[in-house]
């Protein structure tokens, strides 16, 4: 079954590419007879007045179009373009823009009626004539008017028909220039033009198709992406080691429990900087950045997010593929060479066969026997009528009955034409205004008239022909097909979000890893490969090898003094650690902790000491006639026992001594703080894997504390002072370790991910997305569409105009002559009935 359908798709495919290219030998063709076209400018502002004036005050068209759509739209499913269609085009309608037609139709009977009601008028002025024995001479005033108005008459005519050609002109070029922007137009937007920065359509489509076919799971591309992935899966679990030791060391660092104990009014002073340090340090080299692209690659380009890109990039074909197809629909017909294409309508314009010209001078050339025909009947009824003294020859009324016949019929045939004409104009011009006025709204109401249903492809594939196409379109906006085609979003922060293709395929995913890259590309260039022996972690390693947390403890000055008793110690116990003997704090702590003298338990229990602002701080002992002192265990003495007591002493004296029993000694004693350690992978829940010993073994294998899987576990415990500082000092050498670690594994598959990876996933993805993406403006269209306007619209329909418009004027000037001709022949004829009906008299 999977095979028939694979079969069938290829088929189809194949049917598709054949009309296309069909199509696209179609245009080649036509842009080889018809361009370029150089055509004059258009005042674009005048002849659209000119087209509307054509298509009546009322766009029949464009009304059919507004009705058709609010019906549908109300639920009346019958009612479409060709029902409003017809229902536009009313007999009111028809009678309006199709006068000509009836005035030549109405011709036919009426003539003869008018001959017959001027027949009496006629026949009495010939008998007078007769009766009087004189008649009209040829060189009379009247004979002079009747040559007079013959002359104006059919020299009008005469320029009217010579004009027509300026017609063909104008319909002569507008075909040439249809044929060759609608040519043109078809052509770069199927196949693309590289001068013009558009793929095309149809490689646009092949590209997305390879592309799809590249992020298959079964394609090359993806079974050598995920060997290099699998193969430099180290560097991600050393990094990951390194990571989760950061992050343990910014729990312990970090901890509230830690920072400061809650309830004890004790701040550690050097978790802070020392945690900042620790963030900047992971932050950089080279294993750290190689990590991070091989995660960035994973993540965007295996599992479900190559599938949603699979799938971005297939929905985003169908929107292209239906903008090709609604383009082959509205342009198509202007390439097609079928029987029912535009070449076989220009060929009777412009090819080597055209009719319309022999047909337009045709026209001249009746017109001009029409002139030779009613000089021969004037001349004839000036030199041969008898003036009433007798029967004129047969000519006189002959060459008159002829001219006055012809020209009748003449003007009958040319009023016909004028109308069939006038009509084709009236609708060809509705039709150009909604061209004109294309956008997404119209293409919309054309669809929703014509019973066409408007899903999503085809919505997105209107907004790009409104977008690239359409002059009333928002021209400021981006014409890149990659901004304008919209598919729904990966993670929708509401019902129906849609985004556009760049920020779902090229911000998403294609930037994060160019990123990622291009920070290995910084941390090459700037860091050494190897980290484990840079300064920044030896100095780390200094602090936390030689912390003493136990100093770094400091009473909060500010909960002190708002307690009610411990207020009345002396200050100077505020700079006071938690370990027993006064200590220098090492010269490597960052300032201003550096080298500065902590004073311990021991001096405020028994050995006071000398602070700055102070000759000599008082222990609590000295207040005390006895004092038995064991740190950091307990102060033996009654304050206010000894000689020197004062009051204002044995109240500093209790005080100091409640803070050092109820704060200090068991902040330094008792399980308050909060450690982290790593789990063995081999071992128990809670079997704390040692970080120290992690090392490589005389066969090039590390021993660390991940699982097999590259997974890390931890696990926290409450701890005392001492252990929480035994667990900060442990990453001393951990840190060593797990930097070591991480070089080894950098030094191995550095070219794995900086080249192999990064050629990969450059050559197959990034690189054909971003050519696509700078070759996916659709801007050019505009100007196509501009120029098929302009000349179908512009100039041919105008071009057709100019001969409607002609050929009804002449109608009326030989109508005119008509009547002209009707004078002598009427005169002549009722001439000899007179003399026919006087001789039996006179005998």
């Amino acid at each position: 079954m999977s095979r028939a359908l694979t079969l069938a798709t290829l088929l189809l495919r194949a049917v598709a590419q054949s009309n296309d290219s069909e199509i696209l030998e179609q245009a080649n063709a036509t842009v080889n007879r018809h361009c370029p076209v150089s055509l004059p400018e258009i005042d674009h502002q005048s002849e659209r007045i000119a087209l509307q004036f054509m298509a009546g005050p009322e766009n029949q068209v464009y009304g059919a179009v507004l009705e058709a759509t609010q019906s549908l739209q109300s639920g009346d499913s019958s009612a479409q373009l060709t029902t409003s269609l017809k229902e536009s085009v009313d007999p009111y309608f028809a009678a309006r823009q199709a006068f000509p037609i009836i005035l030549s139709i109405s011709s036919w009977g009426y003539g003869p009626l008018a001959v017959g009601l001027c027949v009496p008028a006629a026949r009495a002025i010939a008998a007078v004539v007769a009766r009087e024995g004189g008649g009209v001479e040829a060189t009379s005033p009247a004979t002079a008017c009747l040559w007079m108005i013959f002359l104006c008459l059919t020299v009008a005519a005469l320029v009217l028909a010579l004009l027509s050609l300026q017609g063909f002109h104008e319909v002569d070029e507008g075909v040439r220039g249809t044929a060759c922007f609608s040519a043109q137009l078809v052509q770069d937007s199927i196949a693309g033009n590289e001068d013009l920065n558009f793929i095309g359509l149809v490689p646009a489509v092949e590209r997305l198709e390879t592309i799809a076919s590249v992020l298959a799971e079964d394609s090359d591309f993806m079974r050598e992406l995920k060997g290099l992935l699998d193969r430099t899966v180290e560097i991600e679990q050393a990094a990951g080691l390194l990571a989760e030791m950061m992050r343990v060391m910014q729990f312990l660092l970090g901890e509230p429990q830690n920072q400061a104990p809650a309830g004890y009014m004790h701040k550690c002073q050097i978790c802070a900087p020392l945690a900042e340090t620790v963030i900047a340090l992971f932050e950089g080299g080279v294993g750290v950045a190689l990590a991070n692209v091989r995660t960035t690659v994973n993540s965007q380009l295996q599992g479900p997010a190559v599938r949603e890109m699979h799938q971005s990039i297939q929905g985003t074909m169908a929107p292209i593929r239906e903008a090709k197809n609604q383009l082959l629909d509205q342009v198509g017909f202007f390439v097609k060479q079928a029987e029912d294409g535009f070449h076989q309508t220009s060929d009777y314009v412009n090819g080597d066969g055209g009719l319309l010209l022999p047909a337009l001078s045709i026209v001249v050339a009746v017109c001009f026997v029409m002139f030779l025909q009613g000089v021969a009947a004037l001349g004839s009824f000036g030199c041969c009528h008898q003036r009433g003294k007798a029967e004129d020859h047969v000519c006189v009324r002959c060459c008159s009955c002829c001219g006055m016949c012809s020209a009748y019929f003449w003007a009958a045939l040319l009023f016909l034409l004028g109308g069939i004409l006038l009509i084709g104009v009236s609708i060809g011009s509705g039709a150009c205004l909604v061209m004109i006025d294309f956008d997404q709204q119209m293409g919309e109401k054309l669809l929703t008239a014509l019973g066409t249903p408007i899903d999503d492809t085809v919505e997105m594939a209107l907004f790009l022909a409104d977008r690239c196409m359409s002059l009333n379109g928002n021209t400021s906006a981006s014409s890149n097909l990659a901004d304008i085609i919209e598919l729904p979003a990966r993670n929708p922060s509401y019902p129906g979000e849609r985004t556009t293709v760049r920020a779902d395929v090229i911000d998403l995913v294609i930037l994060p890893i160019q990123q990622s890259f291009a920070t290995l590309d910084q941390a090459l260039g700037t860091q050494p490969p190897a980290v484990a022996n840079i300064s920044e972690l030896t100095r780390l390693r200094e602090v936390i090898g030689s912390v003493n947390m136990k100093a770094l403890y400091w009473p909060i000055p500010a909960e002190v003094d708002n307690h009610p008793v411990y207020y009345k110690m002396l200050e100077a116990y505020y700079i006071a650690g938690l370990q027993c003997p006064t200590l220098a704090l090492d010269i490597s702590l960052p300032d201003p902790l550096g080298n500065v003298k902590v004073p311990g338990l021991n001096s405020i229990a028994v050995e006071g000491f000398s602070a700055q602002g102070y000759l000599l701080v008082p222990s609590l002992s000295h207040d005390m006639a006895s004092a038995n002192w064991t740190c950091p265990v307990a102060l033996q003495g009654v304050c206010g026992t000894a000689a020197s007591s004062t009051t204002l002493l044995t109240e500093r004296c209790l005080a100091g001594k409640a803070f050092l029993e109820e704060k200090k000694l068991p902040l330094a004693t008792e399980a308050v703080f909060k450690c982290r350690h790593f789990q063995d992978p081999g071992g128990t829940p809670g079997t704390k894997c040692d970080i120290t010993s992690m090392h490589k073994d005389s066969n090039g294998t590390w021993h660390t504390c991940l699982y097999p899987n590259g997974s890390i576990a931890t696990f926290d415990v409450d701890c005392t002072l001492d252990e929480f500082e035994q667990n900060m000092r442990d990453f001393d050498l951990g840190f060593l370790r797990a930097f070591q670690y991480l070089d080894d594994i950098v030094a191995s598959l550095l070219s794995g991910v900086s080249v192999d990876l990064k050629r990969l996933v450059t050559v197959h993805i990034i690189e054909p997305l971003l050519s696509l993406l700078g070759s996916f403006d659709c801007s050019f269209m505009r100007s196509f569409w501009q120029g098929l306007t302009d000349s179908l619209c512009y100039r041919s329909v105008k071009g057709f105009g100019i001969l409607a418009t002609n050929y009804v004027w002449l109608g009326i000037l030989y109508l005119g002559i008509s009547a002209l001709m009707f004078v002598p022949w009427r005169i002549s004829r009722d001439t000899k009935d007179s003399y026919v009906t006087a001789e039996p008299a006179q005998h």
